[in-house]
């Protein structure tokens, strides 16, 4: 028998599953299967009927449940499914019941397949489930028959409440559960074909449905210890949190339902206090990002091989590109740094360093004057206002320049004069307008602190033989664009300092490569010599049609020495 999902990671859908092995063991699954010319195995997900039969065959060898799903109903989507009794699993071991104490929870409108109280028993809760739809509701009883479940799961038909009555028929429960409809059955935009494709649709959608949930919950808050409940749009999380907290929660906490291709949230509220659930950590899924790398050649001018050589010449080749690197842990078989980079300085390097040349060459020309300069020395062609001296501060703005005499400038705060509030007085109605350093205080006028373009870790180690350049992208608006910009640089630089050979060949050495390179084999002289024989075809062929005497004179050339050209004076040469 199949060993149970519980019992596995719990990211075991985080991954598409392995369809060659379910055909393998089931073959219901083998007519939705197909291999294309590759040999890549694909799978319909768009066919309602391939997503049934997937469903039914991972709950099956997954959990050992067969479960009936009908044509039109709602498939349910097992990795979100499973993503939320997972995260209930979390909130049930933060409520730290006693050991022999049995987890009841109500499932709130399970479906015709009643996944999640199945998918609940099998972890050993008691469920409740509730069915408004009279077909839902027959075949979901056939399927807790069907495996043999009715001791753990009991299915009850809703009333026009949401939660008061199944909680008045249930009792007392530790939480409740809902998959509610996501779309707004009479929104323009979900028209008869949309609302096809979505079959769970209500007035008002989730936002009005969960609304609803909310503002009867606080009436239950001695039978049910946590309230819970999906949500299919990111834009509704904000709402319904403010929603449960107006209604008097003294805890809400959401979460993200990262398994799968199809992203949905959670959202968990309580009336009682003390109950810790902001332990209850959060399953956002971060993607992991490969680190790029590339093998530090052997042959670098007077750069020896070894770790403390290469760090020191790899992080003076960053400072250049004016980074901020903090060292990390570093010995002599490895080093690592942390590199934040302000703004993008590698790319376009030459352009810019000969833009900045040619600016320090006009500088030396010329000097330009300072900004302290231009400040204090007076412009003969401005303007001055009335009254004004050339060069004089004419920073009161409120002066005006209809008033005869500019006012007094306002004392200073730490001035000496003996009666400052009778000075500013005498100002006028101007003087009497706060400054803006009076009006804003102690508040701080500074600019927030710009997002640095890239923040990656740097590592330079040794993997056998050779030293290694590793870096992983922490942050930044450049991403990995800005990472392969900083990785191409820093491979530039070493191809620079490579030690060119004497003999003829390529360069003693590769940036990917590790050792001396060896010289061209013999296949590769035979191309070169291809190569060479089709150019001299080209510029015969050339000099042809350029000069018809010259394309007679080449015709002898040709019988007397291979590869020569004879020009239109008789002269023979070799190109």
């Amino acid at each position: 028998m199949a060993q149970n999902a519980f019992m596995h990671p719990r990211n075991i859908y985080r991954t598409p599953p392995d369809f060659k092995a379910l055909v393998d063991g089931f073959p219901d699954i083998r007519k939705h299967v197909t291999t294309d010319v590759s040999g890549k195995v694909k799978y319909d997900f768009k066919d309602p009927d391939a997503l049934r039969v997937l469903t039914q065959t991972l709950l099956l060898k997954d959990f050992q449940l067969d479960v009936e799903i009908p044509a039109d109903k709602l498939v349910p989507t097992l990795p979100n499914r499973l993503n939320y009794i997972l995260w209930l699993e979390d909130i049930v071991r933060a409520l730290k019941l006693p050991k022999d104490e049995t987890v009841v929870g109500l499932d709130l409108g399970t479906g015709p397949c009643a996944v999640y109280a199945l998918l609940g028993a099998r972890r050993g809760w008691r469920m409740v489930a509730t069915e408004r739809d009279a077909d839902s509701l027959a075949v979901a009883r056939r399927n807790v028959q069907k495996n043999s479940l009715q001791q753990l799961v009991q299915v009850l038909e809703a009333d026009a409440s949401l939660v008061t009555g199944p909680l008045q028929s249930a009792g007392p429960v530790h939480f409740t559960l809902c998959n509610p409809p996501f779309f707004d059955s009479e929104s323009p935009a979900e028209g008869g074909e949309a609302r096809a494709r979505r079959p769970v649709a209500c007035p008002g959608g989730e936002r009005a449905f969960v609304g609803r949930l909310i503002a009867e919950s606080p009436q239950l808050a001695d039978r049910c210890r946590v309230f819970t409940t999906m949500l299919g749009h990111k834009s509704s999380v904000r709402p319904m949190k403010r929603l449960a907290y107006e209604a008097g929660a003294a805890e809400v906490i959401t979460t993200e339902l990262c398994q799968g291709n199809t992203k949905r949230w959670a959202m968990g509220w309580t009336f009682q206090a003390g109950l810790a659930l902001d332990q209850v950590k959060g399953m956002k899924q971060t993607k992991k990002r490969a680190p790029v790398q590339c093998v530090v050649p052997r042959d670098m001018d007077g750069i020896p091989y070894d770790i403390p050589s290469v760090k020191q010449r790899v992080v003076g080749w960053l400072e250049e590109l004016q980074t901020e690197v903090e060292p990390g842990k570093c010995n002599k078989y490895f080093a690592s740094y942390k590199v934040t980079a302000a703004a993008d300085t590698w790319t376009h390097n030459r352009r810019r360093r000969r833009a900045q040349e040619r600016l320090g060459a006009t500088s030396d020309l010329e000097p330009s004057p300072s900004s302290a300069e231009l400040a204090g020395s007076p412009d003969p062609d401005f303007d001055h206002e009335p009254g004004a001296e050339p060069g004089s501060d004419l920073s009161d703005l409120s002066w005006r320049s209809d008033t005869a005499e500019p006012p007094p400038k306002r004392p200073r705060a730490d001035s000496e004069s003996a009666e400052p509030a009778a000075a500013a007085a005498e100002t006028g109605p101007a003087a009497k307008r706060p400054c803006l350093e009076a009006r804003l205080g102690a508040v701080s006028l500074a600019e927030p602190k710009p997002r640095p373009a890239l923040v990656f870790t740097l590592f330079v180690q040794k993997k056998g033989h050779d030293i290694l350049l590793q870096m992983t992208l922490l942050t930044g608006k450049l991403a990995m664009d800005g990472m392969n910009g900083v990785l191409l640089f820093l491979k530039n630089k070493m191809r620079q300092r490579l030690v060119m050979s004497t003999s003829s060949g390529p360069a003693a050495g590769a940036v990917q490569g590790s050792g001396a390179a060896a010289g061209p084999s013999a296949a590769v002289k035979e191309g070169m010599g291809r190569v060479l024989h089709h150019l001299r075809d080209k510029m015969r062929q050339k000099i042809r049609l350029d000069s018809p005497a010259a394309g007679a004179a080449t015709e002898p050339a040709s019988q007397s020495e291979p590869g020569s050209v004879q020009t239109a004076g008789g002269a023979t040469s070799s190109p």
